[in-house]
């Protein structure tokens, strides 16, 4: 069985949406692209999701679009064997039977514990915070037009002018304001093309700053766990992660807590052969096998490999399960996920002071014409009849 899921790594997606489910994302750009690739994507295989207040793709491959909508929303996405797109919520994609002794081949299923990306502590750095409002108030002295402020500035600050509410516009970007500024700079500076404020004048800048964070999370019960197990030590496990996108406290403690619910998990993986149909990747398959103490335990099916029916044999069915994080190279859904933002906003390859730049393809067509006039001039022969004079000359 052909693994599909390359075609979601080779094409990039550029697109910026606002206050609309996660299913419609996937409905619209990504489909259009995946769609002149072969793949199958209807609203019969793409569930609608949570609603997302703000998703911004900078030219990321579908896959990892499909990954951060997929951590954000807690479905799953996959590219069946008939080139068709699934994104759904994992609890409502279940297998239609569960396994036991009985659903086993003749060969001998195959159990691996542990979870390379175990953690029971979570850093996050490179995050920023985002300050209460501050106020601070300059004196102008005549001749200075830039004032610095405490913090970086991450949204149009008010500045007012001995009472006098002014216009605030982008630095280099903006004209005709009477005060300018800049993302994430601590900066703000008076028109270049009027006077600065006069001696005395009192501006007053009230803005919202950010300053950076370090989000730490942890998993009391599996450290006392570990530190169990080890009959040594903390029982710690440490893990750091970098997320400059993220510019407040709650979605960096969100995130943590998100890393911890996911990775803080004993992984297993088994695999197994089965000639009983029905079963596709993505599923939540009800495991029950006793000799591998696996008491209805669910796992999630990341891989299935069929065999051709031979005469007188049912297909063979090789299938790869999980519980927790581990996941086999089949499947892209799982892989390298961002983390979940409680506040509805997904930025991939983008900062919160950049905007999506998208490429629009034209043809243009220029029609034109050409008209001329053709005088034919003939030139007088000598004859009998004709012969040059004071006003005919000869050729």
């Amino acid at each position: 069985m052909k693994d599909w899921h390359y075609l979601a790594d080779r094409r990039a997606v550029a697109a910026a949406y606002e206050n609309t489910t996660a299913g419609a994302i996937v409905l619209d750009e990504i489909a259009d692209l995946l769609t002149a690739d072969g793949v199958t994507v209807t609203g019969a295989t793409v569930q609608n999701g949570p609603a997302v207040f703000l998703a911004q793709f900078n030219y990321c491959t579908i896959a990892r679009a499909m990954d951060v909508l997929c951590d954000y929303s807690r479905f799953n996405w996959w590219i069946g064997p008939d080139r068709v797109l699934y994104f759904a919520d994992p609890d409502s994609w279940v297998a239609p039977w569960e396994l036991t002794w009985d659903d086993i081949d003749d060969q001998r299923p195959v159990q691996t514990l542990g979870n390379q990306q175990y953690r029971n502590r979570q850093f996050l750095i490179g995050a920023r915070g985002t300050t209460d409002p501050q106020e601070e108030t300059f004196l102008g002295d005549g001749a200075t037009r830039t004032f610095t402020v405490a913090f970086p500035i991450i949204s149009v600050p008010d500045i007012v002018v001995d009472y006098e509410e002014q216009t605030v516009g982008i630095g280099g970007l903006d004209t005709g304001y009477q005060w300018y500024w800049n993302g994430e700079s601590q900066q703000v500076y008076s028109d270049l093309d009027a006077a600065p404020p006069a001696a005395g004048a009192a501006i007053t800048v009230t803005y919202e700053g950010s300053y950076p964070i370090v989000a730490l999370g942890r998993d009391m019960g599996q450290i006392g766990l570990r530190a169990d197990l080890e009959g040594f030590g903390t029982g710690m496990v440490d893990a750091v992660d970098e997320s400059p996108s993220i510019r407040t406290q709650a979605e960096a403690y969100e995130i943590v807590s998100g890393k911890l619910a996911r990775y803080a998990v004993e992984g297993q993986t088994l695999t197994f052969v089965t000639r009983r149909h029905g079963l596709q990747a993505g599923m939540l398959l009800t495991v029950t096998l006793p000799q591998f103490d696996l008491y209805a335990a669910e796992m999630t099916i990341t891989r299935i490999t069929v065999s051709d029916e031979m005469a007188g044999f049912a297909a063979r069915y090789d299938v790869t399960a999980v519980v927790g994080p581990d996941v086999g190279s089949a499947t892209r859904y799982f892989e390298h996920l961002e983390q979940r933002s409680s506040l509805g906003i997904i930025r991939e390859n983008l900062q919160e002071d950049e905007v999506v730049i998208l490429l629009e393809q034209f043809s243009e067509g220029t029609a034109w014409a050409e008209a001329y006039s053709d005088a034919t001039f003939e030139c007088p022969i000598p004859s009998v009849n004709l012969y040059p004079s004071e006003e005919l000359y000869p050729c």
